[in-house]
């Protein structure tokens, strides 16, 4: 059963739209029971329709649900609608606050936990979890089988730690915070020095924490290391996707995106509202100003200003690359130019 704050599956069309104060045009006990796309959205489906050029797919539809505006509903099919001012938004809302009914109730009693750890009544420990000495689990977290919780690692209220992600010592999670498989958050920094100039490395004690503030989402097999001496900290409502590397003592600002294979250097700064395409590279101690976007592969080892998108590597803004692509598309022609007026001056020269 999946479950939403005072309503649960199945339910009905009217007490979906009663989360928006929406109108409903057609039957409001109309059966929902699934979350599912438009185009093959069965009987009992919510689902929702936002863009005209996707009407046909409303042909051929019975008693589904359908979360849309008010000028694209169409009363003659045999379907009920929720009319909102943004149906996109309004069915991620819905679909946001669902998440499968956890199997497990209370703490398993094949899960390893400190009897040192205070896990909250309505939290839930999985089997095969394990939970480290003076950590802290807070009101309805989830923790998942094989998940590692460290020693005095604090989770807040509504965290999901999905099957083998790995939290070290010491690491403090905000509220809502989502971590999935395979992520290790607080393992060492990438620190090493040499005492001599052919010497061998050697590592710098790795120290500090890692801080994760609320509405975060950590994806699959990412890292966040911890910090040398201070933190490393991602700001409230950041999105990290998979294969992310956030190195040590990085500063990651709010609301920020971080896609696939991204990688941050050591010390780096990222402020609000910045977008890192797929496998974005950014060296160590590198600021990106706020509102900054950077486009996929692109890269820098210097401070990026923010209000602006760049791709390249080196960083470039947009516009600027645009001119440079340009330029490079027309470099065969102008070889063979060059080519061509070398080889007559040549001819006059040996006349």
């Amino acid at each position: 059963m999946l479950a939403v704050t005072g309503i649960e599956l199945p339910t009905t069309a009217a007490e979906v739209g009663a989360l928006f104060g929406a109108e409903i045009l057609g039957d409001p006990q109309a059966a929902v029971s699934r979350l599912g796309a438009l185009g093959d959205a069965a009987s009992g489906t919510l689902t929702f329709f936002a863009n005209p050029k996707y009407a046909d797919q409303l042909n051929g539809l019975r008693d589904a649900v359908v979360i849309t505006r008010a000028d694209l509903a169409r009363p003659e099919l045999p379907l009920t609608f929720v009319l909102v001012p943004d149906p996109q938004a309004s069915f991620a809302q819905v679909a946001n606050r669902f998440r499968p009914a956890f199997p497990w109730t209370g703490i398993s009693p094949l899960a390893v936990v400190s009897p040192k750890a205070r896990v909250h009544a309505t939290a839930h420990i999985a089997p095969y979890a394990c939970i480290g000495d003076d950590a802290e689990i807070g009101p309805r977290s989830l923790v998942y089988p094989y998940a590692y919780v460290g020693r005095a690692v604090v989770l807040g209220e509504d965290c999901e730690l999905h099957p083998r992600c790995t939290l070290y010592d010491g690491v403090r999670l905000g509220n809502r915070v989502k971590v999935f498989s395979g992520a290790v958050l607080g393992s060492d920094g990438f620190g090493f020095f040499q005492e001599t100039p052919k010497g061998p490395y050697v590592a710098m004690p790795q120290i500090g924490g890692v801080v994760i503030e609320d509405d975060v989402r950590i994806g699959a097999n990412s890292a966040v290391d911890r910090a040398t001496l201070t933190e490393t900290r991602i700001r409230r409502g950041t999105k990290v996707d998979n294969l992310v590397h956030v190195g040590h003592n990085s500063d990651v600002g709010e609301d920020c995106i971080l896609c696939a294979q991204v990688g941050l250097g050591g010390s780096g700064v990222l402020e609000n509202d910045v977008v890192l395409g797929g496998q974005v590279g950014l060296g160590h101690g590198v600021k990106v100003g706020s509102g900054a976007r950077m486009g996929g592969q692109s890269g820098s080892t210097t401070n990026v200003p923010g209000a602006e998108t760049y791709f390249f590597t080196p960083a470039t803004p947009i516009r600027d690359f645009a001119r440079i692509f340009r330029g490079l598309r027309k470099l065969p022609e102008l070889l063979n130019r060059v080519r061509e007026l070398e080889k007559r001056l040549g001819e006059k020269s040996d006349a």
